[in-house]
Order: C-alpha cells, then structure tokens, then sequence
C-alpha cells in the first residue's frame, strides 16, 4: 500500500438501510486499514529495535582510530590505558546510536569534524572541539543527517 493511504468513509446511507454489500465493504475497509497500521507499527518497532540494541564490543586500542568500524555494537567500551582519540566511525546509518563508555584507565578525545575520516563518518562533537572522554565517563552519539552527532559526555 502506498505511504500516504487516504481512506474513503464507507457509505453510512446504504449500510443504514441494511445493504449487505455496503456493509461488507466497510468491513473490509475496516480490516485493510487495521492490518496496515499494525504492519507499519511493527515494522517501526522493529528499526528502532535495530538502531539501540546490539552487542556490546570491548576494545583496548594502542593508537589512533580513523573510520573506526564498531560492527553491529551499539555499545563500545574501552578498556585501555593508552589515551587515543578518534575521529570517526563508519557504519553510519540515520539514527543509529553508539554509546562509548571509558572504563580503562586511558581516557578518549572524540575530534570534531577530523579530515582523518571520511566526511560521512565524522564526529559533530557538542562543544564544537574535541571532547575528551575520561574513565567512567559516557559519551552517547547518533548518526543524524551523514554526520555522528554527540548528544553529550557524563
């Protein structure tokens, strides 16, 4: 069915004076728009399923990370104790989720609008510069309009 579905109203006249045939159509009509909506809720349940849940992936880098390529993880936690930054990740898709949690002793610097990644891969970091994220600290970012934009560090 098409995006924009513009549903007629049946024909109140002919069901009020208990035409089978209008009735069976405003029926049908009835099922048809219902089946289309819970179809269309299930499937927009299902991509906001896909873009927040996912593995978890741990890492512990020793250098800097350019198009940095986070799988299906939705959550990234860095164990090192080497202090990297990064300047992009790849597999942006319009509102994906990524969440960097710092649990080593090293912290992370997210750099805003880095030339070391690709255009479509660079970080739009809230204070306009790079961010530094330190042990226990979160940052939390969403792929919006081809670019990872950082909502905040806490």
């Amino acid at each position: 069915m098409a995006e924009n579905l513009v549903v007629e109203a049946p024909d109140f006249d002919r069901i009020d004076k208990g035409d089978p045939k209008a009735t069976k159509n405003a029926i049908l009509l009835l099922w048809t728009v219902l089946n289309y909506e819970i179809k269309t809720r299930i499937k927009q349940v299902r991509e906001a399923k896909d873009l927040t849940e996912g593995a978890v992936l741990s890492v512990a880098w020793t250098a800097d990370q350019h198009n940095l390529d986070p799988g299906e993880g939705r959550t990234i936690l860095s164990t090192g104790t080497t202090a990297v930054d990064i300047t992009g990740f790849s597999g942006g898709r319009e509102g994906r989720v990524l969440i960097l949690h710092v649990v080593g002793s090293a912290s992370i610097t997210l750099s805003d609008l880095n030339a070391n990644s690709y255009t479509t891969n660079q970080i739009v970091t809230v204070t306009g510069g790079d961010t530094t994220v330190k042990t226990d600290e979160t940052a939390i970012l969403q792929y919006l309009n081809s670019r990872w934009r950082m909502w905040s560090v806490q």
